[in-house]
């Protein structure tokens, strides 16, 4: 149609080429989406309507009103059935159909269809509005608007249950707006619990980080080299190797339990919501628990019988520790 210029031949000029583009349009747009008639047609006729002398912006803009007219154009008109739901009017009020024409007995019962359906929604948005205030147990016994009632006219008379008691409306939207303020006064009693929540979580972040892997690095850095250097050979020795291992292992163990828990203990400590692991924590007291036992029944009091034999070796094992954690002075130059 473009490279043959069929529009040009069948109008003879540019004023009857502009009419018949646009009579495609108008057509498309009573049966397609306005969007997906333009992204097809205009990118055709755009050669033929240059060659014509038509302005392109001029062109557009009339070809979007076309398709906005067909948008509300029977026999489709999708945009009639938007308009049936938000004004609540049947198909009928708004395009008179004579049976004697024809197809418009075959288009009606298609629009009966969609007209029940907007029916529907809208009944569906009227029972939410009214029945969103009402007390659980009377909302779902007793509903304002039951799903198959008939929808009235804003000027027809209605004998409903609704527009006969509308005083009760105004009680209902009283029950359910006083529901939701007493929950809003249970939230002073919620508020300290979360402070408290929050003052934890920013606590074991800060001692985990500044206690917990440094007492780690001391003994395993100090305390261990220590008691073995000084340690017996044979039999003792091995003992020491042993537990020292272990000890070792346990720490790796529960520094990875405490890594999982970090990201979401800052996001308790930041005040944010949180997946925090309960298992995960109680898992780690625990295990921390008979890890410290553990070292105070069987390392410590082998350590300090193993030091005591020499007061130089516990001397020496006091320094280090002091030095390890001694404040660092700035370096000064004169």
């Amino acid at each position: 149609m473009t490279t043959r210029q069929l529009p040009v031949i069948v109008a003879g000029g540019g004023i009857g080429g502009l009419a018949a583009a646009l009579a495609l349009v108008l057509t498309l747009g009573m049966f397609l989406e306005s969007i997906s008639v333009l992204i097809v047609v205009v990118p055709l006729l755009m050669p033929v309507v240059i060659t014509l002398g038509i302005d392109p912006i001029h062109f557009g803009v009339v070809c979007t009103l076309a398709t906005v007219i067909g948008l509300v154009t029977p026999p489709v008109g999708p945009g009639l059935y938007i308009a049936m739901v938000h004004g609540r009017h049947p198909h009928g009020a708004a395009v008179p159909c004579d049976p004697a024409v024809p197809g418009c007995g075959h288009a009606d019962a298609g629009v009966d269809r969609g007209r029940a359906r907007s029916l529907d929604l809208a009944a569906g948005a009227d029972r939410w509005q009214l029945n969103r205030f009402r007390p659980p147990s009377q909302a779902e016994s007793e509903p304002l608007i039951q799903p198959n009632a008939r929808v009235h006219k804003m000027n027809e008379p209605n004998d409903s249950k609704n527009e006969s008691e509308p005083i009760g409306d105004f009680s209902h939207c009283h029950v359910g707006i006083l529901r939701k303020l007493d929950l809003l006064n249970e939230l002073p009693a919620l508020l300290e619990p979360a402070m408290r929540a929050r003052e934890i979580a920013a606590t074991a972040l800060e001692f985990f980080r500044e206690a917990i892997f440094e007492h780690h690095l001391d003994e395993e850095r100090e305390l261990f080299p220590a008691v073995l250097e000084s340690a017996e050979e044979g039999a003792e020795r091995e003992h020491l190797q042993a537990l020292a291992k272990r000890l070792t292992n346990e720490h790796r163990e529960l520094e990875a339990t405490w890594k999982r828990l970090e990201p979401e203990l800052k996001r308790v400590a930041r005040g944010h919501d949180s997946h925090l692991d309960v298992a995960a924590i109680e898992q780690l007291v625990s295990r921390y628990r008979a890890h410290a036992e553990f070292e105070e029944t069987e390392l410590l009091p082998l350590s300090q019988t193993i030091l005591g034999r020499n007061a130089s070796h516990l001397s020496a094992l006091g320094l280090s520790l002091h030095m390890r954690h001694a404040p660092k002075k700035p370096v000064t130059y004169i």
